[in-house]
């Protein structure tokens, strides 16, 4: 996965922000976010690219429900890089994931922005 591929998924990860802090979440970590400087953004974008190319690996490419999968894969990855790896081990982050995912693929407005997203990244590295 290249790293234009990556920022071309920028819009859906920041909506996932903005539904984030909306919802309440931490202000610490949305001030932290903010004072990244652009060598600490290139980090961050190559933390989150790690964890997609991890998180797309576990999707079988015959399986029947893989664009949902590699959304929700996706999902998985940036809610990791913005909260941390140690949501791994909470019991729900999985179905937090789900949940999310489900609920944007559910919204019309989002479908076509959605798909592009999926089909970078079945396009994987460029």
């Amino acid at each position: 996965m290249s790293l234009d591929s990556v920022q071309g998924l920028h819009g859906i990860v920041a909506l996932i922000r903005s539904q984030v802090s909306a919802g309440g979440a931490s202000a610490k970590r949305g001030a932290a976010a903010a004072k990244r400087d652009k060598a600490g953004a290139r980090a961050a974008q190559s933390n989150l690219e790690q964890k997609l190319v991890t998180r797309l690996a576990s999707v079988a490419s015959d399986d029947p429900q893989r664009r949902r999968k590699i959304f929700t894969a996706f999902i998985e990855a940036v809610l990791l890089n913005e909260f941390g790896d140690q949501l791994v081990n909470d019991a729900g982050f999985y179905q937090l994931a789900e949940t999310v995912s489900a609920q944007m693929l559910a919204e019309p407005s989002l479908a076509d922005t959605i798909s592009t997203a999926v089909d970078q990244l079945l396009a994987g590295p460029r």
